[in-house]
């Protein structure tokens, strides 16, 4: 088994230094297979989306499950891409809206919690704010039951930061612990 991860290492570093245009068309091959070949949580999807949205035809739920899986497959590739980019490159291809609010809170001895929708790519965000602030910042993940998996991600998420990744579990802890230093969660 050890054999099998460090193969898959290989080619995870391969995948990550590929240039964004790559990255890219490999997604939209992934996206298809998905969608059409392997049919991956089809029915799922399809069943969400038409409850979420009564009033949409067959047609506009066709293609918000088109866009679901290229969005699926964007975030796959970007997170790979997450362990090899510069911290240049995710300044100009990620934008923080009103991030100045932030900056003002923590500067004046307050904490923050970020509460995130499921859209973007997260683990881009989470580098991104591991060098847009000065203060300390505790990303809090659920680990991984793949221990390989869960390694790879950890040190994807601490290639910037400052701050520490924190178990779910734990987090109640730690906004505690640290109740009295301006920090981000």
């Amino acid at each position: 088994m050890k054999i099998f991860y460090y193969i898959l290492s290989i080619k995870l570093k391969c995948i990550a230094i590929l240039p964004f245009g790559v990255i890219y068309i490999l997604s939209d091959i992934m996206a298809f297979l998905l969608m059409h070949i392997f049919r991956y949580r089809r029915k799922v999807v399809k069943m969400n989306l038409q409850n979420a949205f009564p009033e949409k035809d067959k047609k506009e739920i066709y293609k918000i499950t088109k866009d679901f899986y290229i969005n699926f497959a964007d975030l796959f590739f970007e997170t790979i891409k997450a362990s090899h980019i510069s911290i240049e490159t995710l300044f100009k291809r990620l934008k923080i809206e009103n991030i100045e609010i932030m900056k003002k809170h923590l500067s004046s001895g307050r904490s923050l919690i970020v509460c995130l929708s499921h859209r973007g790519n997260w683990e881009w965000l989470g580098l991104v704010f591991a060098n847009a602030f000065k203060y300390n910042g505790y990303a809090i993940y659920q680990p991984l039951k793949n221990n390989f998996f869960d390694d790879y991600m950890k040190a994807i998420r601490g290639r910037f930061r400052k701050e520490c990744l924190v178990p779910a579990k734990q987090t109640a802890r730690i906004i505690l612990k640290h109740k009295n230093e301006p920090s981000y969660y």
